[in-house]
């Protein structure tokens, strides 16, 4: 009898730890993508051929996407200027306000206000410019744990070391 319920609890356990569950709890879902609003946002741009660090510091946006979104019609890319660090712009003259379809829906955001006229910067991290070291660019899974307010970001090589706070002091502005 002792035997026979240790194997049943065992064989629980061993089903509750099974790796085709989605979620670790009922507080965490699965997020196409994400987008949060910091008062603490800080960038170094690394100028090359040149000893000159530019930093951008205060109001900044993050936003990331799984490669299965689907999105699609993103008006945000990476820019190389070819002489430092890469960087996000808008790619049709639209001063800040970031769009895309997602699900046959249409989305815009004003991210102006986190524009630096000094460096003519807007800060910005999406999965497009990734801090150094974040190899991968297209996520695979974003978790969103709604008890403690963050998000989970995992690249094809799994977690990618980023936990992404959506609490205050910062703003989650929108995720599906």
């Amino acid at each position: 009898m002792k035997n026979t319920t240790l194997l049943i609890l065992l064989s629980l356990f061993i089903i509750s730890c099974d790796e085709d569950n989605p979620v670790s709890g009922s507080n965490e879902v699965d997020v196409d993508w994400v987008l949060v609003k910091t008062s603490n946002y800080y960038q170094q741009f690394y100028v090359s051929g040149s000893s000159e660090n530019l930093i951008l510091s205060g109001i900044g946006y993050h936003f990331y996407y799984t490669g299965s979104s689907n999105i699609t019609d993103l008006n945000m890319i990476e820019y190389d200027n070819d002489e430092g660090s890469d960087y996000v712009i808008f790619n049709d003259g639209s001063n800040g306000i970031l769009s895309f379809s997602y699900n046959n829906q249409d989305f815009s955001y004003d991210l102006s206000d986190s524009y630096d006229s000094s460096i003519e910067k807007y800060g910005i991290r999406t999965n497009e410019f990734m801090s150094e070291g974040e190899s991968d660019s297209h996520l695979q899974r974003i978790i969103y744990n709604k008890d403690l307010g963050y998000f989970t970001l995992f690249g094809s090589d799994g977690f990618l070391g980023i936990e992404l706070n959506s609490s205050s002091p910062n703003e989650l502005i929108d995720y599906r």
